[in-house]
């Protein structure tokens, strides 16, 4: 009994002095903060963390200020981050400032939470549009891209060409340039395309090129001056002159006595069939219908020599670029070489 007496006086004695110990005082601790981060960051970007500390328990983190509004955000665990990307600009905010209180119970701290902005080189590039007739020399200018920035040193490239190696621009200037002339032609490409970047101290800006195609009217040169009649005599030497009908330094039409088809004296000693006159190439129809009518070999395009007498014809001379009226009057068939035809001739 006396034992058991003991042990109770002994427990209430343990419970009196534990009753008598103090709660532990609750202290919270932030440090001040400075950080930097380059202008123009985006959303979310990470400027660093708060240093906490507190002896028990966690501790809630608020913003209770700060300039400009809503610029920073503070996560649970101190992350300092980017709320509005759009206030980090270093021409209206070199600096951004805020007041961040912890609370731990009935424990509080406060600290402040300073940013500098890193300034960069601000680059802006337009968009480059014109319009630009077919068919232009390699080299010739197409315009200037314009850029502008803080230094006005730009370095500008191309990237995504369409089609490939069309153009070509200046690095230090922005001039663009026809690269490849066969590939400004409207009908294979009405709209020539690429990308375009200026670098400026690291800073890159991109912009569209957009180059519109005006299609370019064929013209024809077309001999329209007094008709000439052209006769080769049966048997007349084709190697002399007065038997050769001579267009330009280009182009002498004659026939051999031995028959055959009319041939081009300047390249050609006879006729071959398949090509002659050489430099030349025929169609049906007249000067009138230039742009419509089918070119073609004098035999490929014609046929037989015999069946075009009468017929409207038009002889194009390749080298000279030119289209004159010819209608053959006759074409001799007994193997001696004569024909003759009326033509247009050249009005200077």
């Amino acid at each position: 009994m006396k034992y058991a007496i003991r042990l109770l006086v002994f427990g209430a004695l343990v419970n009196f002095m534990w009753s008598c110990v103090p709660e532990p005082v609750i202290e919270v601790t932030i440090d001040d903060f400075t950080g930097s981060i380059e202008e123009n960051p985006e959303d979310g970007a990470v400027i660093g963390n708060l240093e906490i500390t507190t002896n028990s328990g966690t501790v809630t983190l608020e913003i209770t200020d700060q300039t400009p509004e809503g610029a920073i955000a503070i996560s649970s665990n101190g992350e300092v981050t980017v709320a509005d990307a759009s206030l980090f600009d270093f021409e209206t905010n070199p600096t951004i400032t805020a007041t961040v209180v912890g609370t731990n119970q009935n424990a509080t701290a406060s600290a402040t939470v300073s940013v500098s902005l890193t300034d960069i080189a601000n680059v802006s590039l337009l968009d480059f549009i014109t319009t630009v007739a077919e068919n232009p020399n390699a080299g010739q200018t197409l315009g200037t891209v314009i850029a502008a920035g803080e230094t006005g040193e730009f370095t500008f490239s191309l990237s995504d060409q369409s089609p490939a190696g069309a153009m070509a621009i200046d690095q230090n200037t922005g001039e663009l340039t026809v690269a490849n002339a066969a590939l400004f032609v409207f009908a294979d490409n009405p709209t020539i395309t690429a990308t375009v970047s200026a670098t400026s101290q690291g800073t890159t800006a991109t912009a569209s090129i957009t180059i519109t195609l005006s299609e370019v009217a064929p013209v024809f040169h077309i001999w329209s001056g007094p008709i000439m009649t052209f006769t080769k005599a049966d048997g007349a030497d084709p190697g002399l002159p007065a038997n050769q009908d001579r267009f330009t330094e280009s182009v002498f039409i004659t026939r051999g006595n031995s028959g055959g088809q009319i041939y081009n004296a300047v390249t050609e000693l006879s006729a071959t069939s398949a090509t002659s006159p050489a430099d030349t190439e025929w169609a049906f129809g007249t000067t009138a219908d230039v742009a419509s009518l089918n070119f073609g070999t004098f035999r490929g395009a014609l046929g037989k020599p015999k069946d075009i007498v009468g017929q409207d014809l038009v002889l194009h001379l390749i080298t000279d670029d030119v289209y004159i009226d010819v209608k053959f009057t006759s074409w001799s068939t007994n193997r001696l070489g004569g024909f003759a035809y009326e033509r247009s001739t050249s009005e200077e």
